[in-house]
């Protein structure tokens, strides 16, 4: 009877081995390595946006269990956030589930000072260009192309690396001569013009008519050219 038991005893013993070693076991850098490609694979980097994903260690102290079933990774729904908790879950009889912190970066290109400008100072292709920054370090409305900014003038001292924007340029600088376009449906007539207000591309801004010595309201078009409409 004895032997009988001790049989059985090493058939379940044989069993339960033979079962352990169909289980995947994961160490502390494949489940690092996991949580990332599946938070890497939500977030898609495009043309106008780059991401990038950095994890946190797991703790040396915790053990991973085996699995016989497939990881899987959950991904929170509001995952743009700066900070993201990845769930590395196994389905086996008796589940388990590990929190791996992840920190997510979204980097968009902005138009910044690659040296120090003065105010005043002509924007040219040696003092700016195009730079991926993190999104959370952006204040304000970003300019992503540097075409329409080339001649425009700086109207503060900016620093190397700042980002530009709007407010601290301008296309059309108060006292700048322009050149006045004025369109009708069957006429146009250029004429020389002096701006009386700093603006961008898009801005309305008050002009003086050099010939006529009036005031109008004109919409800058481009460097040092504004449009009216007759």
């Amino acid at each position: 009877m004895r032997k009988i038991k001790l049989f059985l005893t090493f058939l379940l013993l044989q069993a339960s081995l033979a079962q352990f070693s169909h289980a995947q076991i994961f160490d502390h850098d494949y489940i690092e390595n996991f949580a990332k490609q599946a938070l890497e694979s939500s977030l898609i980097s495009t043309d106008d946006r780059q991401i990038s994903v950095s994890i946190s260690p797991i703790d040396p102290r915790v053990t991973i269990k085996p699995c016989f079933s497939e990881l899987s990774a959950n991904i929170p729904e509001n995952h743009n956030s700066r900070n993201v908790n990845v769930e590395i879950s196994c389905a086996d009889s008796t589940p388990w589930s590990l929190y791996i912190p992840a920190r997510v970066k979204i980097m968009s290109p902005v138009v910044v000072a690659l040296t120090a400008i003065d105010k005043g100072s002509l924007l040219t292709g040696d003092n700016i260009g195009v730079k991926f920054i993190d999104e959370k370090k952006i204040r304000g409305e970003k300019l992503t192309s540097t075409v329409e900014l080339i001649g425009a003038k700086s109207r503060r001292n900016l620093s190397s690396g700042s980002a530009i924007s709007r407010r601290n340029i301008c296309v059309v600088c108060k006292g700048d001569s322009v050149t006045i376009e004025a369109h009708s449906a069957a006429l146009s007539i250029r004429t020389a013009g002096v701006a009386m207000m700093n603006g961008y591309v898009g801005d309305k801004i008050k002009v003086k008519n050099e010939r006529s010595g009036k005031l109008v309201n004109a919409r800058i078009s481009g460097l040092n050219s504004v449009k009216i409409n007759l």
